[in-house]
C-alpha cells in the first residue's frame, strides 16, 4: 500500500504544481493586461511595475488552490482509469476508497496550508501591492504620498487637528501623530499656529474612553516654538456633536479585509460586535480555506465512475462546481453583509452543503 499511496502522491503533486503554475501564468496575463493603460499613465519604475506583478502572485496562488486542487484530483485518477491501473488495483483486492485516504489527507494539508497563506503572505502582499496601487491612480501625485489623516477634535472646549499617520486597528495603536492648535481670526483664510504636539504613539483605553500618550514633545508660540519634553499622560478628546473621540471615528483608516489576516479581524469584531461585516470576513477566512478538502471529495467522485465513461464529462462538471462554489461563498457573504443570514452561517452554509454532496458522491463509489 505504501508504495500505491506513493505513486498517488507523486502523480497528483506533479499535475498539481503544473496546474497551478497554468493559472499564475493565465492571471498574471489577464492583470497585466487589465492595468497596462495605468502602467503607460503612471510615473511607475520598471522595477514598481515588476513588483507589483510580483505582489499579486500571493492572491492568484490562493484563489487558484481550489480549482487546482479539485482538477489534480480528477486528472491523476482519470489517468489510473485511462490505463488500466484502477481495474487492477481492485483485482488485486484494494478498494479504491482506500487509495483515495491519500488523496484526502493532501486535501486536509492544502486546506490548512492555504489558511496559513492567506493570513501570512497573502495579507501582506495585498497590503504592499495596495501602496503601489495608489500610484497608478490619474489623481495620484507625490505630494500626496505622506498625507496624514486629519481630525477635527476638542481639548478641554478647544479646537484643534489632529493628525494620524498610522493607526492599527487590532491593538489601538496610533503612531506619528500631531495635534495643532491654530489662533481663531475672523475673515482670515490662514491661521496662526499657537501650539503643535507631536506623539511618538498613542493607544486607545476603551474602558475609560480616553487616549494613552508617550513619546510627547510641545512647540509653544509662548516658548518661541522651542521643543519641550512632556510626560506620558491619559487624555479624552470629543468631537464636534460633543461624543467621544474613539477608534471608531477613524474608520477612515480601516484597510479591506483582504489587508487584515483571520487574528486582526477577529480581534477588530470583538471590540465592534455591532459591524457585522468584520465577523463575516473573519468567517470567511476560515470558510474558505476548506474548500480544497471539499474539492476532492468532489473531484474523487466525480472521476471514479464506469471505466467505459470519459473523463471529458467529469472534468466538465468539476470545473462547472468550483464555479458554483465561487457564487454561492460570495452570495453568501453578501447575505451576511445584509444580515439576511448570521455572519458564521452566511459562509458555512454553502461549505456544508458542498461537503455533504461531495461526501454523497465519494459513499456511491463502486470498489
Amino acid at each position: 500500500m505504501y508504495i500505491l499511496h506513493s505513486y498517488i502522491i507523486k502523480s497528483f503533486i506533479s499535475k498539481f504544481l503544473s496546474i497551478i503554475f497554468g493559472f499564475i501564468l493565465l492571471f498574471l496575463i489577464i492583470d497585466i493586461i487589465g492595468n497596462i493603460d495605468k502602467f503607460l499613465e503612471s510615473n511607475l519604475t520598471q522595477k514598481e511595475i515588476f513588483y507589483f506583478s510580483l505582489l499579486s502572485i500571493p492572491s492568484f496562488i490562493s484563489f487558484a488552490l481550489p480549482m487546482s486542487t479539485l482538477l489534480a484530483c480528477m486528472f491523476s485518477i482519470g489517468q489510473l482509469q485511462k490505463n488500466h491501473e484502477l481495474t487492477a488495483i481492485k483485482s488485486c483486492g484494494v478498494s479504491l476508497k482506500s487509495i483515495s485516504i491519500c488523496l484526502i489527507i493532501i486535501g486536509s494539508i492544502i486546506s490548512f496550508c492555504s489558511f496559513l497563506f492567506d493570513n501570512t503572505i497573502v495579507t501582506k502582499s495585498l497590503t504592499k501591492k495596495e501602496i503601489i496601487n495608489k500610484k497608478l491612480s490619474r489623481n495620484y501625485n507625490k505630494s500626496n504620498q505622506n498625507l496624514r489623516h486629519s481630525h477635527i477634535i476638542y481639548d478641554k472646549g478647544v479646537k484643534k487637528i489632529m493628525s494620524i499617520e498610522n493607526y492599527q486597528f487590532s491593538s489601538g495603536l496610533a503612531t506619528n501623530v500631531v495635534i495643532q492648535e491654530f489662533e481663531k481670526q475672523s475673515n482670515q483664510l490662514s491661521h496662526k499656529m499657537l501650539e503643535n504636539l507631536k506623539i511618538d504613539s498613542m493607544i486607545f483605553i476603551y474602558k475609560e474612553k480616553k487616549w494613552h500618550r508617550k513619546g510627547i514633545s510641545r512647540r509653544n508660540i509662548n516658548d518661541n516654538m522651542i521643543s519641550t519634553l512632556l510626560s506620558n499622560d491619559t487624555i479624552f478628546f470629543l468631537n464636534e456633536d460633543e461624543s467621544f473621540f474613539t477608534e471608531k471615528d477613524l474608520n477612515d483608516l480601516l484597510p479591506d479585509s483582504d489587508q487584515l489576516n483571520y487574528w486582526e479581524l477577529k480581534q477588530i469584531s470583538l471590540k465592534r460586535p455591532e459591524q457585522h461585516e468584520i465577523e463575516v470576513d473573519y468567517n470567511f477566512k476560515v470558510a474558505f480555506s476548506f474548500t480544497s478538502i471539499i474539492m476532492i471529495f468532489f473531484g474523487i467522485g466525480l472521476s471514479i465512475r464506469n471505466p467505459r465513461d470519459t473523463s471529458t464529462a467529469g472534468i466538465g462538471l468539476g470545473i462547472i462546481t468550483i464555479f458554483l462554489y465561487y457564487i454561492g461563498i460570495k452570495i453568501g457573504q453578501s447575505m451576511g453583509y445584509s444580515q439576511t443570514l448570521t455572519p458564521f452561517y452566511s459562509v458555512w452554509t454553502i461549505n456544508i452543503i458542498f461537503l455533504s454532496v461531495g461526501g454523497w458522491l465519494f459513499s456511491r463509489i463502486r470498489t
